[in-house]
């Protein structure tokens, strides 16, 4: 994969800055937890499953039956990595505890887990996005983990901040162990902008002309890949940000609906309705429908992370590259945590958390890294000072990092309004139906709990 010149020549993060960065950006992810305000005390570990006691009457030990936890998360990009994790586990615990994995579509599993939940057949472990945190703390759906990391050999290995993300508030119990995380930023066509004789843009100005220059609707091609579906708030939000907008302000009231916010949903609104650099299909495309119009070069520009690196690349070689987004009033990213869950219900908690924590074990951390097929950043102090972290992708990861703007995780509402109610609201707008302004005032309504 290519980077512009100027990511050629940028000096390399040394070993203290990514430190600092892994855990000021994870910060940056965590940091509106403390708008929750003061909750209860963490509440105790569940309760550990009563070992059978033999009679006095029994000369030999008992026997031991294996335990069998099912895990769901999903894989997108595809991670043969995950199902290797399941069976070297298997291995080392054979005859005492077996996971079952069950991989998810990306856009059924949030419904199919909140369904299982309700009908009381919930997994025994499973992912824990980002989205999720608020509402399955709000439920109480999950088991807190803090007095197992309290006891985990391995608990200084991950930042405090990024044990933080697994938190809806301060003082609140702990409901997601991190596994890995990553930040967006740019990635582009390198020889649309050399074709068009265009520079890399680097503020949202420049970005708008850019796209414009390298769009040609009778060739089916164009620069920006809307997500009008499913989970596109994730590449709207930093734009919203950029504008000087937030979900909430410092007092934790909910103002998406600010002057500052409203000029951001506009700019991005405006990019399919006024300069029409996007695909029709944008109003409804989702991941699969875009990584397809990028693979096949009908999109030329994409938000999105290292994760996706290779499927990019795979198809593109050295015509993809990547940069930091560009900058509207301010600088600004966002981060996406990913971690696991022990569910309520399960009857074996203390194995399951064998099984997440074996996931962040030093070791496997340092095969995340080296995955060959998907990229993550782990959360392992362990390897922070690994030199694959010298590789452009990391680097710009990295620089991205420094920029990141927290998203209301806590926020009980925040994960109904990303399943749900984004798409077809945002839909609307494309679609003509809604004035942008007047879903930025649904938002503040929805967000708030009064829609």
């Amino acid at each position: 994969m290519s980077t512009d010149k100027t990511t050629k020549a940028r000096k390399g993060v040394t070993r203290r800055e990514v430190l600092k960065i892994i855990g000021a950006g994870a910060a940056g992810v965590a940091a509106t937890s403390v708008l929750a305000g003061c909750g209860a005390a963490p509440a105790a570990a569940p309760q550990q499953a009563a070992a059978t006691q033999p009679t006095q009457f029994t000369p030999v030990p008992t026997v031991t039956k294996e335990v069998t936890l099912r895990h769901w998360m999903h894989l997108a990009p595809p991670d043969p990595l995950m199902h290797q994790f399941v069976k070297d586990f298997n291995e080392e615990y054979k005859g005492k505890i077996r996971v079952e994995f069950e991989e998810i579509p990306w856009d059924g599993i949030y419904q199919k887990l909140t369904t299982a939940i309700a009908a009381g057949e919930a997994p025994d472990t499973a992912e824990l996005h980002d989205n999720w945190i608020g509402a399955f703390g709000k439920a109480d759906w999950a088991l807190p983990l803090d007095d197992y990391v309290v006891k985990w050999q391995y608990k200084d290995t991950i930042s405090q901040a990024l044990l933080d993300t697994g938190r809806t508030g301060a003082g609140k119990p702990m409901i997601r162990l991190p596994y890995s995380y990553v930040v967006t930023f740019l990635y582009y066509r390198r020889d649309w902008l050399e074709e068009a004789g265009v520079k890399l843009p680097t503020t949202q100005e420049e970005f708008v002309e850019a796209c414009k220059a390298v769009t040609r609707p009778n060739e089916n091609r164009y620069a920006y890949g809307m997500r009008g579906s499913r989970n596109g708030q994730f590449h709207w939000e930093p734009f919203i940000e950029q504008a000087g907008g937030a979900y909430v302000d410092e007092n934790g009231k909910v103002v998406i609906n600010s002057e500052a916010a409203k000029v951001g949903n506009q700019f991005y609104a405006d990019l399919f309705l006024t300069h029409k650099v996007c695909r029709p299909s944008g109003v409804t495309d989702g991941w699969p429908e875009i990584l397809d119009g990028l693979q096949k070069g009908e999109i030329g520009m994409f938000i999105h992370t290292i994760n996706i690196a290779k499927l990019l690349t795979d198809a593109l070689g050295d015509k993809i590259a990547f940069a930091k987004l560009p900058k509207g009033q301010r600088e600004a990213s966002t981060a996406v945590a990913s971690g696991f869950q022990i569910l309520r219900g399960t009857r074996y908690p203390d194995e399951a958390w064998e099984w997440i924590s074996y996931l962040c074990r030093p070791e496997n951390q340092k095969r995340i890294l080296y995955n060959p097929d998907v990229s993550f950043i782990p959360v392992s102090t362990a390897v922070a000072d690994d030199p694959k972290f010298k590789e452009p992708l990391y680097q710009i990861s990295f620089e991205s990092a420094k920029s990141i703007v927290p998203l209301p995780l806590w926020l009980p509402t925040y994960g109904e309004f990303v399943e749900k109610e984004w798409s077809p609201t945002f839909q609307s707008v494309l679609l003509g139906k809604m004035e942008p302004d007047a879903m930025m005032d649904h938002f503040a309504k929805f967000l708030e709990g009064e829609a």
